[in-house]
């Protein structure tokens, strides 16, 4: 599992509204059994606020992240990657700096 690696959410109650989670832990974490996670939302379910909440296609629909709603997961839950971020790396981190730092 890699920063930035794309996965099914497994929560069966939230997955309509946000069916994947994207990993923003850092690999230097690696050793731990769990993994930081963002919501990708759909777009019925959010409005959008910009730099907080960056449109992120996969699948070749659009999504949007939500690093408000951040959540730890066993790795066992989170599966198979089904994509990975990395090309968006720039809107993701500059998303959890707005959270984070307020910039």
């Amino acid at each position: 599992m890699s920063q930035f690696d794309v996965h099914r959410n497994p929560s069966r109650m939230g997955r309509d509204d946000r069916p994947f989670l994207v990993i923003v832990q850092t690999r230097f974490l690696d050793h731990l059994s769990t993994r930081v996670c963002a919501p990708l939302v759909v777009e019925q379910a959010i409005r959008p606020e910009p730099h907080l909440n960056p449109v992120i296609p996969l699948s070749g629909r659009n999504y949007y992240l939500s690093p408000t709603e951040l959540v730890t997961l066993p790795v066992r839950l989170l599966g198979k990657s089904v994509g990975n971020l990395e090309d968006h790396r720039d809107r993701i981190v500059t998303a959890l700096d707005r959270v984070f730092l307020g910039i």
